[in-house]
């Protein structure tokens, strides 16, 4: 096989349910100089075996067995056999449209771009729901694309993007004895310190579906002991660059934010959650001030954010969310 121009990493846990839907979006790609790594990190059911089956049909897809490290760890390993000049990630239970790939490769070319986004497309039971894009387009710095990865309004994941190989050979992922409940802003504000110039574009070049399994919407690992060390390695990222002073208030929001929707239990007289609840709100969005005061409650807030899920399951039924 000619070495390709990009590599599109899949990788694969717990979801042969949607694992071909995936893998065929990418074959159906316009864009078709592309190597597709199949990453089987430990899958209990039959992902590994799909899998298998692709690679054996198209000389293009590859397969990595490995044991189960978690989501960071499997991107790790995809992108370090990886031959591309340019990496792209996708998770299994994901697609991308046909264009995806041909849209945001042309863009890092013409624009001369270490990473280009585009926007994406939410489905929910199936069916698409409506789009996710980013405040404005344009081009970003480095110190930029920082600031922007702790705006509440950022949609830059690990995946909706194509990026140069040659940065992810820098250290941006976390300790292997860490599996964190999110690692897209983590790995992003690591990766930031080595890009020049990066392209936000409003051009849907991902199809995200809801999945009440996946690590971001059941919770697992998230305790408020590892997002302890998460924001204890963010803050040391941001201070050794000279920007954690900058970007405080960024940060604080960023904590509010997953004290609130993402941990339970929280213990407010301690670490990163005594920091949310004692941070100054007064240049932050009323919500912001509103959740940091109810983080001094807890059972109050449990009761905000028990309505809150309740109104959004009713509307996902109602496929309006």
């Amino acid at each position: 096989m000619n070495i390709p121009t990009v590599s599109v990493i899949i990788p694969i846990y717990n979801t042969e349910r949607y694992l071909r839907r995936c893998i065929d979006s990418v074959i159906s790609q316009t864009f078709k100089d592309i190597e597709i790594i199949l990453v089987d990190d430990g899958s209990p059911d039959h992902g590994g075996i799909i899998a298998d089956e692709y690679a054996e049909s198209y000389d293009n897809i590859s397969v990595i067995h490995k044991k189960n490290g978690g989501l960071a760890e499997a991107r790790r390993s995809g992108i370090i056999a990886a031959q591309g000049e340019y990496i792209m990630n996708v998770d299994s239970d994901d697609t991308i449209p046909s264009d995806a790939v041909q849209f945001l490769y042309e863009k890092c070319v013409t624009d001369n771009l270490d990473i280009a986004y585009g926007s994406m497309t939410r489905y929910i039971g199936g069916e698409k729901a409506y789009e996710i894009e980013h405040p404005q387009e344009g081009f970003l710095n480095s110190e930029e694309f920082t600031a922007y990865l702790l705006d509440p309004k950022c949609i830059c994941a690990s995946c909706g993007y194509i990026g140069r190989k040659s940065i992810w050979a820098n250290p941006i992922f976390p300790d292997q004895k860490f599996v964190f409940p999110s690692e897209d802003i983590f790995i992003n504000i690591k990766l930031s310190r080595y890009v020049n110039k990066i392209g936000l574009y409003n051009h849907s070049v991902y199809n995200y579906y809801y999945n009440s399994s996946s690590i971001s919407i059941s919770g697992r690992y998230s305790t408020q002991a590892i997002w302890e060390v998460y924001f204890s390695e963010v803050e040391k990222e941001l201070k050794d660059r000279d920007l954690l002073g900058k970007m405080r208030n960024g940060l604080n929001m960023l904590k509010i934010n997953i004290a609130s929707f993402s941990v339970r239990p929280i213990d407010p007289s301690k670490g990163w959650v005594k920091d949310a609840v004692k941070c100054d709100t007064s240049t932050m969005p009323m919500k912001f001030k509103i959740l940091r005061r109810l983080l001094s409650h807890p059972w109050l807030l449990d009761s905000f954010i028990k309505f809150n899920r309740f109104v959004k399951r009713k509307l996902l039924k109602s496929k309006k969310y």
